[in-house]
C-alpha cells in the first residue's frame, strides 16, 4: 500500500511504500483517492507530479520500488504548546 507512480516517457509504474512516505501516519480518503499525512496535513493526491528516486529493484518479480526525492520541501511546523507557563 503507498502512491503508485508511473515514470514520464518510459512507461515504468513502482510504489512508493507508505512506510517510505516522510514521519507522518497517512489516511487513505477512497472517496477523493488521496493520502493525507495526519500531523502534517500533507496529502498526496491521484495524478499529482511528484519526483522519486528508485530505491530497489526485483528482476525476478518484476518490481520497481521508489521513495520521493525531497526537493525543498517545506519544513513541518510546529505545534503551539497548549500548556501555560507555571508562574512562581
Amino acid at each position: 500500500f503507498g502512491v503508485f507512480v508511473q515514470l514520464d516517457q518510459i512507461y515504468i509504474e513502482g510504489l512508493v511504500h507508505i512506510t517510505a512516505l516522510e514521519n507522518d501516519y497517512y489516511h487513505f480518503d477512497p472517496v477523493h483517492h488521496l493520502l493525507r499525512g495526519k500531523r502534517s496535513g500533507r496529502v498526496y493526491r491521484l495524478g499529482d507530479t511528484i519526483r522519486v528516486i528508485v530505491a530497489r529493484v526485483d528482476l525476478d518479480d518484476r518490481k520497481i520500488d521508489f521513495v520521493l526525492e525531497e526537493v525543498n520541501s517545506p519544513p513541518l511546523q510546529k505545534r503551539k504548546s497548549r500548556r501555560k507557563k507555571a508562574r512562581g
